[in-house]
């Protein structure tokens, strides 16, 4: 009876090391080719904006995904043929304050529960002043844990996208696009897959368990003790 004790305070132990080990998030995972998010990322919904020309405002919100502008910027959603790329439509910035540059353009929150995210961007043919259409743009992916990431993207000319795309083990809570060089950022195929991750144990529970464990070998000694010897 003693040695069983003794094996269950051994579960008990390691169960807890294998919580500590578990509950440890890797950093998000950033991919600039919409092939290999596809392939990390099997189930999204994508926002095209085809069709849903939209004038300049603070925010806007298209399938549980909000766009806002920053300050001295809004939001809007146009017809590419005002931006270089003619027959789609797409999001972009516009700002309040001509010649701004280094500032955060467009802020974005995903719905609850993404842990992937991703859009194409490029530059606007209305380059910030002192700069070039072609440019470079930093976003930030910000998750719930406090932590933050940030990539630069570059784009070599406002009539083509490039691609960027995140993957978290933690909820993102928000998507930051700052403008580096070029013309305000152009967005569109935004994508989101908006599902909840998969429930792992908490430490808490891993601790009850591991205490109910030790618990239950006590039990057993003190019962093992209270019982009459026989000769």
């Amino acid at each position: 009876m003693l040695r069983f004790s003794r094996l269950l305070l051994t579960a008990a132990a390691f169960a807890l090391i294998a919580c500590a080990a578990h509950t440890t998030k890797a950093a998000p995972v950033v991919y600039t080719s919409r092939t290999t998010f596809d392939v990390a990322v099997p189930s999204y919904t994508t926002i095209t904006f085809d069709g849903q020309a939209v004038p300049y405002t603070n925010s806007l919100t298209y399938s549980g995904v909000t766009f806002a502008g920053a300050t001295n910027y809004q939001v809007g959603v146009i017809e590419g043929t005002n931006v270089g790329a003619p027959g789609n439509y797409v999001l972009t910035s516009n700002t309040n304050a001509p010649g701004q540059f280094n500032v955060d353009n467009i802020i974005i929150t995903p719905p609850a529960n993404t842990t992937a995210f991703g859009f194409d961007i490029k530059s606007s043919n209305s380059a910030l002043s002192g700069q070039t259409a072609a440019g470079s743009y930093q976003v930030t992916l910000n998750t719930a844990d406090g932590n933050s990431i940030t990539q630069v993207v570059t784009v070599p000319s406002y009539t083509s996208f490039s691609f960027i795309g995140f993957t978290s083990d933690v909820n993102i809570t928000s998507i930051v696009i700052r403008s580096l060089s070029g013309g305000d950022p152009v967005l569109d195929n935004v994508s989101s897959n908006g599902t909840a991750p998969a429930a792992t144990p908490e430490p808490a529970t891993m601790l009850l368990f591991g205490t109910g464990l030790a618990g239950a070998a006590s039990f057993a000694r003190r019962r093992r003790r209270q019982q009459p010897t026989t000769d």
